[in-house]
């Protein structure tokens, strides 16, 4: 059966949840003069590490309830976009380089901006700002059609080469009566794969393109593969079992959960809250001969920001306990790491 379950079951999931700090502290972000147009931030006037959105660019700003976000750009810009959803935004400060408000809500919900530069209104850079509540429990999201999220992957296998992947774009492309559906484009906007969802955010099947002949055409998670269980609260603890098939194969998989702090984590993506949600999956009855114990191991961190929706960050390690294959050595994961680097939200 020729499935990649360890980084699909991370790219599939829509649940992590980023949390901690308010925002950054020492370091700060130096603008770069020599790019044209780009924007970066401070949450409560201390400077973001690391946020830094250029053209064409989409990232994310964790914050929670009462705090100020100020956008900061390195070149006179307009607001082409402003969408605040359940919070309010008191405007404190609104120049052609310097865009400062505070927003509060009783509820996670999600606010939007996009600038463009003024001499040139092609060059356009959006700020999705998650905002968190005083609430500590978070329900599941659904997104919304035309939602964008794109992935950066690297892998390590048995024998010790490191496999860059191309970004993965993974579109929104409809609601359904179980929950909704993805396509999972190349960097050409090739669909490689359809991923089909339900309401919690957990997979139920998909279906690779003629563009992957490596994938399987038709697999099924029965009853689904739950790498997440709702309401997420610090502290939950949970397990599962599915069995994953690929006719005429299946697999059944364990899975045991734990969900840690409430966080802050950085990807190129931008700067989330996010639970780290620690996993064990166990596969007992592979359908690769070529594993001598027929089964295989992997321990995950990912982190996952509830407002969102998403995975933001994965790590993942697989082991062979009934003894590693000694054929195909390449062609076995022992290491994948996965990060969000760009997100589009309607």
């Amino acid at each position: 059966m020729k499935l990649k379950l360890l980084t699909i079951s991370f790219l599939g999931a829509s649940l992590v949840a980023c949390g901690g700090g308010g925002g950054g502290g020492g370091g700060g972000t130096t603008l770069d003069t020599s790019v044209a147009y780009q924007l970066t931030a401070r949450i409560n006037g201390v400077d973001v590490p690391n946020f830094v959105v250029k053209p064409g660019e989409s990232k994310v700003l964790g914050i929670t309830t009462g705090q100020d976000v100020e956008i900061i750009a390195n070149a006179p810009s307009t607001i082409l976009t402003t969408d605040n959803g359940a919070a309010s935004a008191a405007e404190l400060a609104n120049t052609s380089t310097n865009y400062r408000a505070r927003f509060t809500t009783t509820q996670h919900t999600i606010a939007k901006r996009v600038f463009a530069q003024s001499t040139n209104p092609l060059n356009t850079a959006g700020v999705v700002i998650t905002v968190s509540s005083s609430d500590s429990s978070f329900n599941a999201v659904t997104p919304k059609v035309g939602d964008r999220f794109t992935y950066a992957e690297t892998d390590k296998t048995l024998a010790g080469t490191t496999v860059p992947f191309p970004l993965s774009t993974h579109i929104v492309t409809a609601l359904t009566a179980a929950g909704w559906d993805e396509d999972f484009a190349n960097p050409g906007n090739v669909v490689m794969s359809k991923v089909n969802f339900n309401k919690d955010g957990n997979r139920i099947g998909y279906q690779a393109t003629a563009n992957d002949p490596n994938g399987c055409k038709n697999a099924l998670f029965n009853p689904e593969e739950k790498l997440l269980a709702f309401p997420l609260v610090q502290g939950k603890t949970y397990g599962s079992s599915w069995t994953t098939s690929c006719a005429p194969d299946s697999q059944l998989e364990t899975l045991s959960a734990v969900v840690g702090p409430y966080e802050q984590v950085t990807t190129a993506g931008g700067v989330f809250r996010a639970f780290s949600i620690e996993t064990r999956t166990v596969v007992t009855n592979s359908t690769d001969l070529r594993l001598p114990g027929r089964g295989y191991q992997q321990t995950v961190t990912v982190w996952f920001d509830p407002i969102l929706g998403r995975n933001v960050k994965y790590r993942g390690v697989r082991s062979y306990p009934g003894g590693e294959p000694t054929t195909d050595r390449d062609k076995f994961l022992t290491e994948t790491n996965i990060d969000l680097t760009n997100v589009v939200k309607n």
